[in-house]
């Protein structure tokens, strides 16, 4: 081996070489340590800001608040982050209904492209279920021009247009929606709903059909065969509602449903046993008394039937129908003047109806008009309709909520429930 020399100085420093060694494999050490804390310790410690997020976020799914506020209050000491701590409060807040909080938490995440998103639409929402129709529109409107498939955005818009009573514009929605997600059968399923209750109800049988291919909770699912075969009755398809209904979960509505249709094909005797089941389960269905009421009348046994429907027109003075039914019993069993009395009710309530249809139409596609809506809640209580009532209303107030007249009358009829 070839002699290299050493400097005299060097030797003093000779004695290191062997903690050299040792701190040299420390270093390794230390690094390895690192790495793990990087990658197995962090992520459950949350430290990093975006698992935090996620943490927060799970959290509120198991209803934590705890844990949600404090990885919020977290976020929101980090530099750049902060927009993630005010989601989560504004996600716990929804979640336990301080909505006015929620709305202004998801406001204040609206400015970070990150969040910007998700933060217009569950303002949206929060605005939404406090009944501010006009401040959701324009939220989930600014979430859909970040992203036009949001199909959250979508659903929210469309129950905005629908509870204003925008119905063209909630069916552009949906329908939209139900391009964008080809699983979800909710969306036809209030399609059906706004064309029947237009009695556009060719339209609301493909869009019940099209609910019912798609994947529907169990009650909606029930609801929507029920709805359906209302229709189908309507279009005087009576087998085929008969069909539709084998799958129905038995109900009054349904046994009703089935008793029109007995009825319609010729068997009197099913009809009135498949009437009296539904009157056993609700005295006060207006199907089923009307149906009763019509098949009794038919066999000329009128009399059979005016004390039903007397009851039925005391606890729904604004029926059209059932009012109507009772004129024709009294005049069929010779109580002329009494059904003259009837007749001038009668007579106000077609016009009342006429009126309301009309309103009802024009508010289809009208959005801005608070006014109409308030004219279609003041007919609605006339009518004997206080919920259609309280729900224009609202409208009207959602639009403009310093309209005197709608408060006075929604205030009115909440002390009367």
């Amino acid at each position: 081996m070839k002699y290299v020399p050493v400097h005299k100085t060097q030797f003093k420093w000779l004695w290191l070489t062997p903690l050299i060694r040792v701190l040299r494999r420390w270093k390794i050490f230390a690094a390895i340590g690192v790495l793990i804390a990087t990658f197995l310790v962090l992520p459950w410690t949350g430290r990093d800001p975006l698992l935090r997020f996620q943490y927060g976020m799970t959290a509120a799914t198991d209803g934590d608040a705890q844990k949600v506020l404090h990885e919020a209050s977290l976020l929101l000491q980090t530099p750049g982050f902060e927009s993630y701590g005010h989601m989560l409060r504004g996600t716990w807040f929804l979640k336990s209904q301080e909505l006015a909080a929620a709305a202004s938490e998801f406001g204040l995440a609206t400015d970070d492209p990150n969040t910007r998103l998700a933060a217009y639409t569950r303002r949206g929402e929060a605005f939404y279920r406090m009944h501010q129709f006009v401040k959701a529109e324009q939220m989930l409107l600014q979430a859909l021009e970040l992203d036009a498939d949001n199909s959250d955005a979508r659903r929210w818009l469309a129950s905005t247009y629908y509870d204003l009573g925008a119905m063209s514009l909630a069916l552009e929605h949906l329908k939209i929606i139900g391009k964008i997600d080809l699983v979800d059968g909710r969306p036809f399923r209030l399609c059906g709903r706004i064309e029947k209750d237009f009695h556009r109800h060719a339209e609301a049988i493909l869009d019940y059909r099209e609910a019912l291919h798609r994947d529907l909770p169990a009650s909606e699912r029930d609801a929507v065969t029920e709805e359906l075969a209302e229709c189908l009755v309507h279009q005087l398809q009576y087998s085929k509602a008969m069909d539709t209904l084998q799958d129905a979960k038995p109900s009054a509505s349904v046994f009703a449903l089935q008793s029109t249709c007995y009825a319609a094909l010729g068997d009197p005797v099913k009809a009135i046993a498949k009437a009296d089941s539904a009157l056993e389960l609700n005295p006060h269905l207006i199907s089923a008394i009307l149906t009763r009421a019509s098949i009794e009348m038919e066999v000329g046994k009128a009399e059979n039937v005016i004390g039903l429907l007397e009851d039925a027109t005391a606890s729904h003075p604004g029926n059209f129908e059932i009012l109507f039914q009772l004129v024709k019993a009294l005049r069929l069993v010779g109580r002329n003047a009494e059904a003259e009395a009837q007749s001038a009710r009668l007579a106000e309530l077609e016009t009342l109806v006429d009126e309301f249809a009309r309103l009802n139409t024009n508010a289809f596609s009208d959005l801005g008009n608070a006014d109409l809506r308030f004219q279609l809640g003041e007919l609605a209580q006339r009518m004997g309709r206080p919920e259609l009532a309280r729900s224009w209303l609202e409208a009207a107030l959602a639009i403009d909520p310093n309209f005197v007249s709608a408060r006075n009358l929604l205030r009115e009829l909440n002390e009367a429930r």
